[in-house]
């Protein structure tokens, strides 16, 4: 189902495919602003490779540290929760770089 260009998904999640962005990941922490529309609530991520996320005002990913996550290559995160227009993520590659889907809804 289509409504006003957001698609419903399982769960309610409507996905906000206009503002779906793709972070470059590296071996470096890279920063992308994620919930451009004021209306996000949640994003969901997808990888092409293992990297590790760090989600805040100012978040800077590391490898194997206590507060970014492990997300495998071709998995989906859990939904989570953002500041819509303010919040933030950073990623990191494990190893080989690749890219990270970032999926809005609301």
């Amino acid at each position: 189902m289509n409504v006003n260009g957001i698609e419903a998904t399982a769960l309610g999640q409507r996905l906000d495919k206009v503002t779906g962005q793709v972070l470059s990941v590296t071996s470096s922490s890279s920063v992308k602003s994620v919930a451009t529309n004021v209306l996000t609530k949640t994003v969901v991520l997808c990888a092409t490779v293992n990297c590790w996320i760090e989600i805040g005002d100012n978040p800077t990913a590391a490898i194997g540290t206590g507060t970014s996550f492990y997300l495998p290559a071709g998995a989906l995160s859990y939904p989570l929760a953002v500041t819509g227009g303010t919040t933030k993520i950073a990623a990191i590659a494990d190893s080989a770089s690749g890219k990270l889907s970032i999926f809005e809804s609301r």
